[in-house]
């Protein structure tokens, strides 16, 4: 038995839950992986997992050996990325998730010049807007905006964004004024209806001035296009990313009736999981995003 390659699949299968999730991403057996925790255990002399059809559990010597055996094979990934470090190839598969809105609207330019620069990689990208749990789903990079609540991730802050009030001018020509915020109770708007959905848009103004209004419509989704696309076609007015709608801003298709009042300034962050923290293809996607986005 490799004691180390064993112990990496037993920190494997705790972050991920699951034996058979641990197979796919290893390109083995679950009998395989099962196999390896097994022998782990048998000479450890201790029962680390307590297995059933639906969920594994760590037993208590399990969960004072998992600490310890995770950081044993995060020092040795990152002690393998150091000995790597001087290698000019990156090879193997990246993958990267994102929001749907920032995938469509900027990332997808990023990755094609990152793959450009590195011929033996290659990417898979997912893009959802909904939330993706990073560690169960495999990723290696994830982009994230907005305010990021505690966790074990890796973060490093790229840049800012802010949301932006858009309307189409066929919409505004037939609303009713729109000349300060508190204009929009009389308006349709588009709402997300998503994670961290809110009915309050909260705006940066003049001199520090700052407005909160409640906002109301009678269209509403989770995907960031499909609200997009509802702009677009008049059907009221926005608060979106200007990730999202900044190529229809300069392109006359969408257009500011407030310019001077803009959303609060929100972070735009890349989350690495623990695990991948030495990976050098990581590394270098994170240092490429910084460089577009900073």
């Amino acid at each position: 038995m490799d004691r180390l390659e064993a112990m990496k699949t037993f920190v494997r299968v705790v972050e991920r839950g699951s034996f058979s999730a641990v197979a796919k991403e290893l390109g083995a057996t679950q009998s395989a992986v099962s196999k390896q925790v097994a022998a782990l255990e048998a000479r450890l002399g201790a029962k680390l997992l307590v297995r059933s059809t639906r969920a594994i559990a760590l037993t208590r010597a399990g969960e004072a050996f998992f600490p310890e055996a995770r950081r044993l094979a995060e020092e040795v990934e990152a002690a393998e990325a150091k000995a790597r470090a001087n290698e000019r190839t990156l090879e193997g598969v990246l993958k990267v998730a994102a929001s749907v809105g920032f995938g469509a609207g900027r990332l997808r330019p990023i990755v094609r010049s990152f793959l450009a620069a590195h011929p033996g990689l290659a990417i898979e990208l997912k893009l959802d807007d909904a939330f993706v749990d990073i560690i169960a789903e495999g990723v290696d990079v994830a982009v994230r905006i907005g305010e990021l609540a505690e966790s074990r991730l890796v973060a490093t802050k790229l840049g800012e964004t802010r949301r932006l009030l858009v309307a189409s001018p066929d919409y505004l020509r037939c609303a009713k004024p729109l000349t300060t915020p508190q204009d929009l109770a009389a308006h349709t708007c588009i709402l997300f209806t998503g994670r961290d959905a809110q009915r309050r848009w909260t705006f940066d103004g003049p001199g520090g001035a700052r407005a909160a209004i409640d906002v109301s419509g009678n269209f509403g989704s989770n995907s960031s296009q499909a609200m997009r696309a509802a702009i677009l076609q008049g059907l009221g007015v926005g608060f979106a990313p200007e990730l999202l709608v900044g190529d229809d801003l300069r392109g006359g298709a969408l257009v500011e009736p407030l310019p001077a009042w803009r959303g609060l300034a929100q972070p735009i962050h890349a989350l690495t999981p623990p695990h991948r923290r030495g990976s050098a293809k990581a590394r270098a996607f994170v240092k490429h995003l910084r460089a577009f986005l900073h």
